[in-house]
């Protein structure tokens, strides 16, 4: 009956140690606000250097970061893992913008990610997570290279023709008093 008793006493401690260690785990794995935010901000940053591995178009690129950044400002980092949503950002975004030499398989190689089937199903698994959590609105536009390609197009044709108005004109420019006339004032 002692015996018993101590093996049900030391059950009561195991049970107990066990229970602790998992609400220790537990709070250990809660994020708050400010550490989910740089979570996510890592990863942002992370985005676009997993463009530049896998050879994407400038286009794919600025989309999945206009994808991840949509995703994270209604969902949290608690709820999804921003790891695998920054490859399904990039995913959809080579989808959207048909470029479709660059596969699932080829972005998880390019983030070192190659032969984890878990990650590639994860990844497959948060497509439709994140066209909900995008409200399926998947036209990101303007691109900023198209915006700032005109801008240089537009600064660069007023500064031709500043130029060219400066170099044709030898008489007085709006404002100017002509020389001749200037001299019949002073005098």
């Amino acid at each position: 009956r002692e015996a018993a008793q101590n093996r049900a006493a030391q059950a009561l401690r195991d049970g107990a140690a066990e229970a602790a260690e998992r609400r220790a785990h537990r709070e250990a794995v809660l994020l708050g606000v400010e550490e989910g935010s740089r979570l996510v901000l890592f990863y942002a940053q992370k985005l676009p250097e997993l463009c530049a591995l896998c050879d994407t178009p400038s286009e794919v690129r600025w989309t999945a970061v206009v994808f991840y950044r949509r995703f994270f400002t209604v969902r949290s980092p608690m709820e999804f893992d921003p790891l695998p949503v920054m490859f399904a950002c990039v995913h959809v975004a080579c989808k959207i913008e048909e470029v479709h030499e660059i596969t699932l398989d080829r972005l998880l190689e390019g983030g070192t990610f190659g032969g984890d089937a878990a990650m590639k199903a994860k990844v497959a698994a948060l497509e439709l997570h994140l066209l909900e959590g995008l409200r399926f609105q998947l036209l990101v536009e303007p691109k900023p290279d198209m915006a700032l390609s005109m801008l240089w197009d537009e600064l660069q044709a007023q500064l031709d023709a500043h130029r060219a108005g400066a170099a044709a004109s030898d008489g007085p420019r709006y404002g100017e008093v002509p020389p001749e006339l200037k001299e019949e004032v002073l005098s």
